[in-house]
């Protein structure tokens, strides 16, 4: 952890203080205490609770994965089926312990309710493995055109992906 300037140090430890009073928690009163002592080797303490930073890019895809599996199921409400061969058919989400799709993809739909058709949908694939197919399938939709509505053809042509063709 590097060094915080004496006026971050302030401010932060400040800013514990008037949430501790407010919400009758001492534990941030402790990390005000780290703060206001400079105790270096006891901040990430303080931050620990902080995430890192999610890449523009992990974003990006996350909305361009639900908004592709937003058409395939509309095309499925109106009577298109996956190929039996299919990767997935329906989100089978991303893998809650190695991914960092994971994180945002439940904040969009449970914190900004984006992509409410997902709601109900498993979030945890428990696999590295979905991410890679994901992005094979995402892939053939580019190449498509993003296309909206999805033909029966489309449908196929996403859902098997390049590899499986």
């Amino acid at each position: 952890m590097e060094k915080l300037s004496l006026f971050e140090r302030v401010s932060l430890a400040n800013q514990f203080r008037i949430r501790a009073k407010l919400e009758g928690d001492d534990h941030l009163s402790k990390f005000a205490d780290i703060l206001e002592r400079g105790y270096v080797s006891l901040y990430p303490r303080v931050f620990e609770w902080i995430y890192d930073e999610t890449p523009d890019a992990v974003g990006e895809e996350v909305q361009d994965i639900f908004t592709m599996y937003r058409a395939l199921e509309r095309a499925y409400e109106a009577g298109a089926t996956p190929a039996a061969e299919a990767f997935h058919p329906r989100f089978d989400g991303f893998d809650g312990n190695h991914d960092p799709h994971f994180g945002i993809a439940s904040f969009l739909i449970d914190d900004l309710n984006l992509w409410s058709e997902q709601k109900d949908r498993p979030r945890n694939s428990h696999s590295m493995a979905t991410i890679g197919t994901y992005r094979e399938m995402l892939k053939v939709w580019n190449d498509l055109g993003r296309p909206f509505p999805l033909t029966q053809d489309q449908v196929n042509q996403i859902a098997v992906g390049p590899s499986k063709k």
